[in-house]
């Protein structure tokens, strides 16, 4: 079964700067080690509700917990990167 998470994704560009942003993140399995995609952009906070924009922060917070990603570290997980 797969799932979805926020993680932490830094972008490294070719002037050097860098940029970290939150993005949602789909796996292959139950667990985390196997990323298949990911959001091409960075997910803003939004919600049609304050209860919805919360759990959304909450989640959002949880990707502190993870390693951070690199976008563009894993081949098969940067082909399938969705909008």
């Amino acid at each position: 079964m797969s799932h979805w998470n926020h993680r932490i994704v830094l972008k490294v560009y070719s002037s050097g700067e860098v940029e970290y942003s939150i993005r949602e993140v789909h796996y292959k399995s139950d667990d985390d080690s196997d990323p298949v995609s990911y959001s091409a952009n960075p997910q803003p906070p939004r919600s049609d509700t304050s209860d919805g924009l919360k759990w959304y922060l909450e989640k959002s917070l949880e990707a502190f917990k993870k390693p951070v990603l690199f976008e563009g570290q894993i081949t098969e997980f940067e082909k399938n990167k969705f909008q």
